[in-house]
């Protein structure tokens, strides 16, 4: 009898063992996975942020492009810009391809910024066609023109306001805590 004993306590050892063998592994395998999946959202996440970087970093560089071919436009004498006005115009069709590249990207916050920031920038670029169109008349109207100049200048103040809230904004989505996209 007493070797029965012994054989019962050997099973149920074994079972013992084998069972905490066990559930230590399949309480491992489930740390593990949860591991990379917490792995692959903060993966994901970083690749997200970095296209969100790239678009608003595009955005910010043909701003400034744009912003030389205007002080180019507006130093330059009337009516005679044809190739320089194409290439403002050229730059402003990509400032709006790339504000509804950044609102594609998100968060809206940051969209809706760089819509505002592209249409202060069409707002300067359409007040120095008038100017441009005003000077280039034989009748030339100076207290019209004057009021345009002082016009533009507002609207250029204008425009650095939605650039500096456009950089804020843009901050403000890429400093997200990890693993919490907007």
């Amino acid at each position: 009898m007493s070797g029965d004993w012994g054989v019962l306590i050997g099973v149920v050892g074994t079972l013992l063992g084998a069972s905490l063998t066990g559930g230590f592994s399949l309480l491992q395998g489930r740390q593990g996975s949860r591991d990379k999946q917490r792995d692959r959202l903060e993966q994901r996440w970083l690749v997200h942020r970095e296209a969100r970087r790239d678009a608003y970093l595009k955005l910010i560089s043909k701003l400034y492009e744009f912003d030389k071919l205007i002080e180019e436009l507006w130093t330059s004498k009337p009516n005679g810009n044809h190739q320089l006005l194409r290439d403002v115009s050229e730059v402003a069709a990509s400032l709006e391809e790339l504000a509804t590249v950044v609102k594609l990207e998100g968060p809206s916050s940051v969209g809706d910024a760089a819509q505002r920031l592209v249409e202060a920038a069409s707002d300067v670029y359409t007040s120095l066609l008038l100017v441009d169109h005003d000077a280039s008349k034989q009748d030339d109207n100076p207290r019209l023109l004057d009021l345009i100049t002082r016009n533009i200048e507002e609207e250029e103040e204008h425009a650095r306001a939605s650039l500096t809230a456009f950089i804020e904004a843009a901050n403000a989505a890429m400093g997200s805590e990890v693993g919490t996209p907007e």
